[in-house]
């Protein structure tokens, strides 16, 4: 599927252009589906593809000859189909004749919309409801005989899908025919412009008409905006090329999942989590994708940030779930943005985004130094911690656990949020409330951080007491949920206070937050990298032999590269490089295998020997932000730095057997710009620090 994105808006075709009814293909806008059915013929017949490409976030170019006509040969004629997307969509065809002599034929194009919600598409439903698909009109214009305009609804509950063709033709139902005679060399040129509105509320397509030649982007100030933060992103050198286009992919896609401020309130833009399903803020993701993004491009760590605290709960809610001091799970924007888990936004169903915030505030903290972000949002850290004691340890037992409050809610609250993430080994549900494992690392992080953040503020006191609080939950969390047995830890605890004995990448996540203990983490570090739960390309979120192991399971059994790449950084911590490097250079390999080396949000959990290229997961979102946030925590887990609340900058880098060098030239450290090079020496690597003037020191 091929995917191009402004805003809220994006359109999600096959790699022709067409979108096939009866998928989740689409032209999108605020969660609405304004196309449903789009599809090019040629005398009927499908044009003959030579290659597609996304030239940019929100602009792609297919080129296409044609198969043999009645009026053309095969092979004579070349068609070249752009279009642009934003708040609607523009195309341009151009079809030039390299035969020797004329050419005739009809250029047929289908449309049709059925005004599904994105709910309703995820759902398999070909159509929103019957009523809407019988409420649905189709008006055309007789006098000018080149636009369609489906509408469905009426007053400020009207949707409405307005094509207009730049050229005459027949319409004929949803199809438009255009009889086309072009003479030996000539040329032929149609515009098309596709506006959507809901309610009183139509604006134009954000791009026009231009004729398809050499590559010139819009220049319009929000796409200048857009495009200038990729182009401020630190480069990356290797003698590994992919590892470069990976790199180069997922800035991109990190820069065009941004939703503009024009359709928020407050804030220049926020990180909406991925297309197709999830182009909304959704607090855990953006944290940690603005984690990933570290120290390249603290833009979305901060624009999280701020986000969240001005979304922050304030009230007990149970049908929102909200409490004080919690981070949201989800809100959406726009006329169209419609609950699934709660009667309304934000939805506040998660139990980790709350000390993720900790976190990624004091990531934030250790490489900018930015103590004007950490006194603005003091308060919030204080409701944070507050949340934390108070409502997400609602029993007393020292663990943060989550229920559900709402009967429409999710059934669980981590990351992993199917019904049915949560095991036994044999494969039973576990029942809540339940206390997750990783949880628990977060919360540990989160407090040792904090302190980090109260010693910068001058107040000792509040440090110390979250010291103490972090260090007897790390002794407790090392007894109550480590399985002998298994040699690993339990994924959770469940209502009983039962360990939940599942193998899973749960406990990988216990690396990265620091919370395991050493003897425990060497043992862990095994099974991670054992065949049960390293497929080669990436950690399984389930290992193979549990009971509840699917591969093609969204989540007890495939792989999440954010998942895989939060695993890796936890191994590096810990000190086991040669295996932080075997899953860094599998999540490397697996992307170049997709196209654009573009990360997907999570792909099958098959072993790379059974199938030699990753297996897609059918409803995976791409681009996803956590996804394209993988690449770049990969790279910091390969030059190995990682740096305090004091401004020490320690390395320990790494190289994937198939890397000998990467350089990755102007990253931020605390107001200066620094060049970071890492080589292979013998078994190990090296990492140079350019460009230090006043460099906090290096370990």
């Amino acid at each position: 599927m091929l995917t191009i994105n402004d805003g809220t808006s994006f359109l999600a075709t096959d790699e022709s252009g067409d979108i096939a009814v009866g998928t989740e293909q689409g032209l999108y806008h605020d969660d609405l589906r304004f196309l449903s059915d789009y599809q090019l013929r040629l005398d009927g017949a499908t044009p003959v593809l030579l290659s597609a490409r996304t030239l940019c976030h929100h602009t792609s170019v297919h080129y296409f000859t044609n198969p043999e006509l009645v009026g053309a040969p095969s092979g004579t004629l070349s068609l070249a189909r752009r279009r642009m997307v934003g708040r609607g969509m523009h195309e341009d065809l151009d079809l030039t004749n390299y035969g020797d002599s004329d050419a005739r034929l009809t250029l047929e194009i289908t449309f049709d919309s059925d005004f599904a919600h994105i709910f309703d598409v995820k759902r398999q439903l070909e159509r929103a409801t019957d009523r809407a698909t019988e409420r649905r009109r189709l008006r055309r214009s007789p006098r000018v005989r080149r636009q369609f305009a489906f509408a469905s609804g009426r007053g400020h509950a009207m949707r409405r899908t307005v094509i207009t063709l730049s050229q005459g033709g027949t319409l004929d139902g949803r199809t438009a025919r255009l009889e086309l005679r072009l003479p030996a060399g000539g040329s032929w040129h149609l515009c098309l412009d596709c506006r959507v509105g809901m309610g009183n509320d139509e604006a134009p397509p954000r791009y026009s008409c231009k004729p398809i030649g050499p590559v010139s982007l819009p220049t319009e100030a929000h796409a200048r905006r857009l495009d200038s933060v990729a182009a401020q992103a630190p480069r990356v050198q290797s003698d590994h090329a992919p590892v470069t286009q990976a790199y180069d992919q997922a800035v991109s896609d990190l820069a065009a999942l941004r939703i503009p401020g024009e359709q928020l309130a407050g804030e220049e833009w926020v990180l909406s989590a991925g297309i197709p399903w999830y182009l909304a803020l959704f607090g855990r993701d953006a944290l940690i994708a603005g984690f990933e993004a570290l120290p390249f491009q603290p833009e979305y760590a901060t624009a999280a940030l701020r986000a969240l605290a001005r979304r922050q709960g304030t009230a007990v809610d149970p049908v929102t779930d909200e409490a004080p001091g919690k981070i949201l799970h989800e809100h959406r924007f726009g006329q169209q943005a419609r609950p699934v888990f709660s009667p309304r936004f934000p939805y506040y169903g998660t139990v980790d985004a709350t000390p993720l915030f900790l976190v990624l505030l004091s990531e934030t903290y250790r490489w900018t130094g930015d103590l004007a972000l950490v006194e603005e949002l003091r308060g919030n850290v204080i409701q944070a911690l507050e949340w934390i004691d108070a409502y997400g340890d609602s029993d007393g037992d020292g663990y943060v656990e989550y229920y559900r409050t709402t009967p429409g809610g999710l059934t669980n609250q981590g990351w992993k949020d199917s019904w049915d993430s949560v095991r036994f080994h044999d494969g039973v549900v576990a029942s809540g409330p339940i206390a997750l494992c990783e949880v628990q690392g977060y919360v540990y992080d989160a407090k040792m951080r904090t302190a980090e953040l109260f010693d910068a503020l001058d107040e000792p006191a509040r440090a110390t007491v979250l010291r103490a609080q972090a260090g007897a939950l790390r002794s407790k969390f090392n007894r109550d949920f480590w399985i002998e047995s298994r040699g690993y830890y339990a994924e959770a605890l469940d209502g009983a206070k039962r360990p939940v004995d599942s193998l899973t990448s749960n406990a990988g996540h216990l690396l990265w937050s620091g919370i395991a203990d050493a003897d425990k983490a060497r043992r862990v570090a095994a099974r991670l990298l054992s065949p049960a739960l390293f497929t080669g390309w990436g950690i399984r979120t389930m290992g193979s032999q549990e009971g509840g192991y699917n591969p093609i399971s969204y989540h007890n059994g495939s792989v999440w590269p954010h998942d895989t790449a939060l695993i890796a950084a936890g191994l590096a911590r810990y000190g086991y490089v040669q295996e932080a490097a075997r899953v860094v250079g599998g999540l490397l390999d697996s992307v170049e295998q997709f196209p654009n080396h573009r990360v997907p949000e999570l792909f099958a959990g098959f072993d790379r020997l059974e199938t030699g290229f990753p297996v897609d997961y059918p409803t995976s979102s791409s681009p996803q932000a956590w996804a394209a946030g993988s690449v770049l925590l990969a790279i910091r887990t390969m030059l190995g730095v990682r740096t305090s609340a004091t401004g020490l900058l320690s390395a320990r880098p790494l190289l994937p057997a198939h890397v000998s060098w990467l350089r990755m030239n102007g990253v931020r450290l605390r107001g200066e710009v620094v060049d970071l090079e890492v080589h292979r020496t013998g078994e190990g690597a090296r990492l140079q620090v350019h460009r230090t003037q006043q460099l906090t020191r290096v370990a």
